[in-house]
């Protein structure tokens, strides 16, 4: 058993609520396979996603899953294909599929640069 002195204990730390509202323009998902070196880290190359995801001073990417490791048939033996799905959206407005192209080429270009990646076809 224990005993609690429940004022004592909500003085210790007000934390304040914080709310974002839920945004009125769509989600666009946009999948990506990669084929890079083994040895790259896939949080490493979520994060460079993640650092290229902005449009006109707003970040757009708004999250970035990895749902498939692939190594074996069709694939180097020192490499692995790693496939992504990126969610975009926009607080301001409906984003365009030209808006979406450029944003997804930095992030490409960005990807060759830092991990010498390159999209599998």
């Amino acid at each position: 058993m224990a005993e609690l002195d429940m004022t004592r204990v909500l003085k210790l730390k007000k934390s304040k609520v914080r709310f974002k509202p839920v945004s009125k323009y769509p989600a666009v998902d946009r999948d990506i396979a990669l084929v890079l070196k083994q040895d790259v880290p896939a949080a490493a190359v979520k994060e460079t996603v993640l650092r290229q995801g902005r449009l006109d001073k707003e970040t757009v990417i708004r999250d970035v899953q990895i749902f498939d490791v692939y190594q074996g048939e069709h694939v180097a033996e020192d490499e692995k294909s790693l496939a992504l799905r990126l969610v975009f959206q926009s607080d301001k407005k409906t984003l365009t599929d030209d808006e979406i192209g450029s944003v997804m080429d930095k992030v490409l270009s960005a990807l060759e640069k830092e991990h010498s990646a390159k999209l599998r076809s």
